[in-house]
C-alpha cells in the first residue's frame, strides 16, 4: 500500500468529500497505480523526504486530483468508465448522460484525470527522455 497521500491531507487540499461506496484507501491505492505508471515508479525509488519539497507537492496534488476524479466519475477502472450506457431509453422518455463522460462513438473515457498531467507538467516526473 502506498502512502503517497494521507486522508487529512486529501480533506486539507480542500477535495471532494469520499463517499459510499469507495473507500479513501481503494481509492488512494489505484491512484498510487495510475500515478507510479504515469511517473515511471518514480517515487518507488525516491523518497519524499529526499526530493524537492515543490515537486512532493505537486505528486501529492495530483494523487488528489485523481481520486477526486475516481469519485466524480463514480467509477475507478477503465471498464467502469466505459461500459455506462450514454443514453437510456423508457418508453417515449431518454435520459443522457451529459458532461466530459460524453465521447465520439466508439471512443473511450480515460482513467487518467486530465488535471494530473497539467499538474505534473514541468516537476520532470512525466519525462520519457534517455539519460
Amino acid at each position: 500500500m502506498n502512502t503517497y497521500l494521507a486522508e487529512e491531507e486529501y480533506k486539507k487540499m480542500g477535495f471532494a468529500e469520499i463517499s459510499d461506496p469507495f473507500s479513501f484507501r481503494d481509492l488512494l491505492f489505484k491512484a498510487g497505480l495510475i500515478l507510479d505508471n504515469i511517473t515511471r515508479d518514480y517515487y518507488q525509488f525516491v523518497s519524499f523526504n529526499d526530493d524537492h519539497e515543490w515537486r512532493v507537492k505537486k505528486f501529492k496534488q495530483a494523487v488528489g486530483l485523481q481520486i477526486e476524479y475516481f469519485m466524480q466519475n463514480e467509477a475507478n477502472s477503465t471498464s467502469q468508465l466505459n461500459d455506462r450506457p450514454m443514453n437510456v431509453t423508457i418508453g417515449r422518455t431518454t435520459i443522457s448522460r451529459g458532461g466530459k463522460a460524453q465521447t465520439v462513438e466508439g471512443s473511450e473515457v480515460t482513467l487518467l484525470c486530465p488535471d494530473v498531467q497539467m499538474v505534473l507538467e514541468g516537476t520532470g516526473l512525466l519525462f520519457r527522455g534517455v539519460s
